[in-house]
């Protein structure tokens, strides 16, 4: 939705989502994790090694991008992200859940995850597609501080419901 929003439509953002080295990355690793192949041990290092500093990199450039513009978001626009992001997809998820019998487990996990706020990773897409990468990060800033309230409500109604995360662990 924030990529079509400011790109010309969802049929263009999804052409443009296809051709980004992260798609590509991710059929790859879906080969590979249904093959029992195995990367070449310098290759699986290096990729490990990549993975570690991806978060705190990601997060830098995210904190970098919100220090530069410091204002109140657009609540028209950050709004329905907020909502849909929070409150509708762990409610799909939940339905998800009852239609396909999956609950406790992994039911109470789905509907955790999500409840989780968005990635900073949408934040770095939209810088890659050339979307509005502001109203990204303000949504990423804005559904992490509520997630605060959501996943600590999602997490109790979870597990009022009889389903416990933490079984599965």
């Amino acid at each position: 939705m924030l990529l079509a929003s400011s790109n010309g439509g969802i049929r263009k953002a999804f052409g443009e989502f296809l051709r980004t080295p992260l798609f590509a990355s991710l059929v790859l690793a879906l080969i590979l994790k249904s093959t029992d192949w195995k990367l070449a041990e310098p290759v699986q290092y290096g990729l490990d090694t990549i993975a570690g500093g991806l978060v705190p990199v990601a997060l830098f450039t995210l904190g970098a991008q919100l220090a530069t513009r410091v204002h109140w978001p657009r609540w028209r626009k950050v709004g329905p992200v907020l909502v849909m992001k929070l409150v509708l997809f762990p409610a799909v998820m939940a339905l998800a859940v009852h239609w396909l019998d999956l609950w406790p487990w992994p039911g109470a996990m789905l509907i955790l995850a999500a409840s989780a706020p968005s990635a900073v990773n949408t934040f770095i897409l939209a810088i890659e597609l050339r979307a509005d990468h502001e109203l990204a990060a303000k949504c990423v800033f804005w559904t992490t501080v509520l997630s605060m309230f959501t996943v600590t409500l999602t997490l109790t109604l979870v597990v009022a419901c009889g389903g416990s995360p933490a079984k599965a662990f």
